[in-house]
C-alpha cells in the first residue's frame, strides 16, 4: 500500500499523484508492477460495456470511453468509519470516471458546488458508479466518516466492516503527465497485499461472468 494517504490505505495503478498536490495536476507514470492496469481489472470495464449493449433501454446506459483508454486506477480500501472529503475529481482526468464497489455497502453523499443542492446514492456491494457530464464536473461526492450511515430511513452500520473500491479515470489532459519520477514522495513498493487485490480482482470477474451465464 501506498503511505502517503494518513486517512486510508490506497494504492495507485497506470498513472500516479500526490494527494497533497492538488493544485499543481501533475500525473507521472509509475514503476514497474505498478506502470500498469492489471488485465484483472479491466474484466469488470469490459463487462460494463457488454452489459450496455445488451440492454433493452440502452438510453439509461452511459458509453463509457473503450477500456483501453484507461491509463489510472486508484484502489481505496475503507475500514469502519473512514471516508472521504467533498471533492470533484482533478480536472487532468477525463469525461467518465467509473468506480467499482467491493464489500460493505455505503452511503455516497454529492453536493451541488453552484447551487449547494444535495443527494445520495447507495453504493451496494458489487455495484459501479459512473460519474459523467454534469455529475463529474459540477458535483463534489464524498463519504461522511461516520460509524453509521442512514439511507431512505434504513441504518448501515460500518464499525468492523471493510469495503474497498476501484475508481478508473481516462486522462484528457496529456500535458499533466510530467516527465519527472514522483517516487520520493510515493511507496511504489509492490506488497504482498497488492498481489492479493489482484487476485481478488480476477475472481470478482470470474464470478461475474458465471452469473452472468446463468441467466
Amino acid at each position: 500500500w501506498d503511505g502517503d494517504n494518513a486517512n486510508r490505505r490506497t494504492q495507485q495503478w497506470g498513472l500516479g499523484f500526490h494527494w497533497r498536490n492538488r493544485r499543481d495536476n501533475v500525473l507521472s507514470r509509475l514503476d514497474p508492477p505498478r506502470d500498469a492496469l492489471p488485465e484483472s481489472f479491466l474484466v469488470p470495464l469490459r463487462r460494463l460495456r457488454d452489459l450496455k449493449d445488451s440492454c433493452a433501454d440502452a438510453k439509461v446506459w452511459v458509453q463509457i470511453p473503450p477500456v483501453e483508454d484507461y491509463e489510472q486506477c486508484i484502489v481505496n480500501d475503507y475500514v469502519g468509519g473512514q471516508g472521504i472529503k467533498p471533492h470533484i475529481d482533478r480536472r487532468c482526468f477525463g469525461e467518465h470516471v467509473v468506480g467499482l464497489s467491493l464489500g460493505a455497502p455505503v452511503v455516497m453523499d454529492f453536493r451541488r458546488a453552484d447551487t449547494g443542492e444535495v443527494a445520495a446514492l447507495l453504493l451496494e456491494p458489487g455495484s459501479a458508479l459512473v460519474l459523467s457530464g454534469e455529475a463529474r464536473w459540477a458535483w463534489q461526492h464524498a463519504i461522511c466518516p461516520d460509524p453509521v450511515h442512514v439511507y431512505r430511513g434504513q441504518e448501515i452500520r460500518r464499525r468492523g466492516a471493510r469495503r474497498t473500491s476501484l475508481t478508473f479515470r481516462t486522462v484528457r489532459d496529456r500535458g499533466a503527465i510530467a516527465a519527472a519520477d514522483v517516487t520520493e514522495v510515493h511507496s511504489w513498493a509492490m506488497s504482498r497485499r497488492a498481489v492479493v487485490l489482484v487476485a481478488i480482482v480476477a475472481g470478482l470477474a470470474v464470478a461475474v461472468r458465471l452469473m452472468s451465464r446463468a441467466r
